[in-house]
């Protein structure tokens, strides 16, 4: 192989350039930008290419089997070449001129005989070198082997192609033969919006309109009686049969598959239209409902056949849109709401069926839409509580329809798309619309929301299941596994309310949000801990804004920071409560410490904040429950308990400072006692009775005293830590 970074060289001192930098090794040139990117990614690629030779021996041997491919091919080209019309010149005249015609011998001949004739005369010149690769001395392929091996490389050069591309885009260039094709793209997409125009919807237009002639001739004929009903419904069958053999005939033909595809769509349209006009347009019908019914079942199973034998994607749509107008075709204004379900049941596995079976994504959305459409409209008019049981039994088959098979077709199947996650569209939607029907039937049937939480369990049994699989699947689910989570997780802080007491529902969201975290450690998934964040933040506002004020659960008035009727109410659930989500929150916060996560403030750990907030709570709700119990106990010492409290809150910070060396918490400590001491000598003076002030005067000096004998303890140690923070 030949050394091409010998003929690049320095304009300055002519040395050989043998790496990418901006100045010459040799002279120290400063290669202008635009050259200098054209370098890099010269020996980006160049670099790209040796690691590919050294990844196995096998790679090379490909590597030169493709090279001699594509000098054999080369031959056959260069034939074509040399039998263009000279005088060509210049890029624009080449691009311009068609290729030169073949003889007419040649013409009459198949391709493989021309072009294995063109190989049989091709004499390669003489070359100066030898090369161990050179075609003079290899033996040429024979002519099918070329053209077959080269095809069955065509897929990985456009893969190098595309990443060669990608290389250049880095670099601000454009896209290997973008010139070409934007020189092409004006006339060929004006050829392609013609041939679009004249094959496709002049022939679309052109069906719609012969079934809108077959309907203007079925009423006509009745208003002339010129034929008779069974006649004229027959006459339309006959001419959807005309169409379905045209189609079948011309779909045989290589130049009009796409035609004979789209007479055959003609006739399931025609089927469908006969079906619904013997029954709907006639008085007396035709054929009767049950009859009618059946047959354009049959159509949509003829449709679904096709689809699959034909492999066209669209023959399935349209006959999964004529089995979902089916039952309102045939509609008699009367109620048959166990035929009506049981045959969307079947429709469902059919067309579920046909989209797992050749990966048609669009017939699961489709039939999603199509269900709960009928269903609502089933729902609006006839629904009654007699009818509640078997309503909520096939509600649930849809919701379970519509959980598993896009579930299977996405992940069991492994059809993800670039986003796994967006194979859990569906499956959202159909699990709200699923718990709406059912929480709006069991309210009313029962009188009470909590039966609604067996739904709301088995919603989030199904999406922990889910996830269980996806976990298992490693990291290329992450993304569905956790949206699997949320739902399941969603489901189940639904279900709390409805089964447990107010204020157990505080305490579960919280150990909900501390699984949620816990969740989160393991997967390292942003979206999880923000889930997490906002549940504790829902639970911290409940407890403090909703179950502690009156008229809340435990009845605290805001006046008189007074529990009431008693301190006592509720004791042991209130204690239950605040303990039970201080403690999961102070161990979250924990959590967070160990895993250094910072996505709340830039630069700032999120535990950080979690311990703030945990001391703002804890002091809270230490002094609500401090003065209630004076109120009712100690009435004359409360003012005095409480700024004792602070004042040993102060104390507890100034440890933590101390022993953690944290100094935003010994700031902390000392403003609490500065508040502390204002309350004392501006407050609580004048409210206290004399032995109750001296105890507080003296609690108070007291630990003050002992925080500055600390600080004159250790004054060494904080100085040294100031110097390493750079506080001095």
């Amino acid at each position: 192989m030949n050394n091409p970074e010998n003929l690049l060289r320095c304009p300055r001192c002519s040395q050989t350039i043998s790496f990418a930098a901006k100045n010459c090794a040799a002279c120290g040139y400063a290669f202008p930008e635009e050259a200098y990117k054209k370098i890099f990614f010269y020996f980006d690629l160049k670099n790209d290419f040796k690691n590919l030779m050294a990844v196995e021996s096998s790679v090379s041997e490909r590597l030169l089997k493709l090279s001699q491919k594509i000098k054999n091919y080369e031959l056959i080209l260069s034939d074509d070449i040399k039998s263009y019309e000279q005088g060509l010149s210049g890029a624009e005249a080449l691009s311009s001129q068609p290729a030169g015609a073949a003889s007419e011998k040649e013409a009459r001949m198949p391709v493989e005989a021309v072009e294995e004739k063109k190989l049989q005369n091709e004499r390669p010149a003489q070359r100066s070198g030898t090369q161990n690769e050179s075609p003079r001395t290899q033996p040429v392929q024979p002519l099918q082997e070329t053209r077959k091996s080269a095809f069955e490389t065509r897929g990985r050069m456009d893969d190098l192609k595309k990443a060669v591309d990608k290389k250049r885009s880095d670099f601000g260039y454009a896209p290997s033969g973008a010139t070409t094709r934007n020189a092409a793209a004006q006339p060929q997409q004006e050829g392609d919006f013609e041939i679009m125009v004249g094959q496709k919807w002049m022939l679309i237009i052109g069906i719609i309109t012969i079934v809108f002639g077959v309907g203007y001739f079925l009423k006509y004929s009745f208003e002339r009686e010129l034929i008779g009903p069974a006649g004229q419904v027959a006459l339309s069958y006959l001419l959807g049969a005309t169409f379905l053999g045209l189609g079948n005939f011309f779909h045989q033909k290589a130049a009009f598959v796409t035609f004979g595809l789209y007479m055959i769509g003609g006739a399931i349209a025609v089927f469908y239209f006969s079906a619904f006009a013997a029954f709907q347009l006639y008085t007396p019908p035709v054929i009767g409902q049950e009859f009618s019914f059946l047959i354009m079942i049959l159509i949509t199973v003829l449709a679904s056949v096709l689809a699959i034998r034909f492999d066209v994607k669209w023959l399935a749509v349209l006959g999964l849109i004529g089995g979902f107008l089916t039952p309102v075709l045939v509609s008699s204004g009367r109620d048959n709401f166990l035929g009506l379900m049981s045959y969307m049941t079947l429709l469902n596995f059919g067309v579920l069926f046909v989209a797992f079976k050749k990966n048609w994504n669009l017939l699961n959305g489709l039939g999603f839409i199509g269900t709960y459409i009928l269903y609502s409209g089933w729902y609006a008019r006839y629904y009654a509580d007699e009818k509640f049981w078997p309503a909520l039994v096939f509600v649930n088959v849809f919701y379970l329809i519509y959980s598993v098979a896009p579930f299977a077709y996405q992940y069991l199947k492994n059809n993800t798309e670039s986003s796994p996650a967006s194979g859990f569209l569906i499956i959202t939607f159909n699990a709200f619309i699923g718990f709406g029907y059912s929480y709006n039937m069991i309210c009313e049937h029962f009188r009470a929301s909590y039966y609604a939480s067996v739904i709301t369990v088995f919603y989030a049994a199904v999406f922990l299941a889910m996830a269980s699989h996806l976990f298992k699947q490693g990291k290329r689910f992450a993304d569905a596994f956790v949206v699997a989570l949320g739902m399941a997780s969603l489901f189940l802080i639904i279900t709390i309310p409805m089964i447990f007491s107010n204020h157990w529902i505080t305490f579960f969201w919280a150990a909900q949000a501390f699984v949620l975290l816990f969740m989160a450690s393991k997967l390292g998934r942003s979206a999880v801990y923000a889930g997490s964040y906002i549940l504790f933040a829902i639970s911290l506002f409940k407890l403090f804004a909703i179950d502690y004020p009156a008229p809340g659960i435990f009845r605290l008035n805001t006046d008189m920071m007074s529990i009431e009727p008693h301190f006592t109410y509720l004791l042991a659930e209130r204690y239950i409560a605040w303990i039970g989500v201080l403690a999961m929150f102070f161990t979250a916060a924990g959590t967070l410490r160990k895993l250094d996560v910072k996505l709340i403030v830039n630069d700032l750990r999120d535990s950080t904040i979690a311990y703030i907030i945990f001391g703002i709570c804890l002091f809270a709700v230490l002094n609500i429950e401090t003065a209630a119990f004076m109120f009712d106990y100690l009435p004359a010492a409360r003012f005095a308990f409480i700024s004792g409290l602070w004042a040993c809150f102060a104390a507890a910070l100034m440890v933590i400072g101390f022993k953690f060396n944290k100094y935003g918490v010994r700031k902390t400590s000392i403003a609490l006692f500065l508040m502390t001491l204002i309350k004392v000598f501006l407050f609580d003076m004048g409210d206290m009775s004399t032995p109750w002030r001296i105890l507080s005067f003296m609690v108070l000096g007291f630990i003050m005293v002992t925080v500055s004998f600390y600080y004159h303890k250790f004054k060494d140690k904080l100085m040294d830590a100031f110097k390493e923070e750079g506080r001095n």
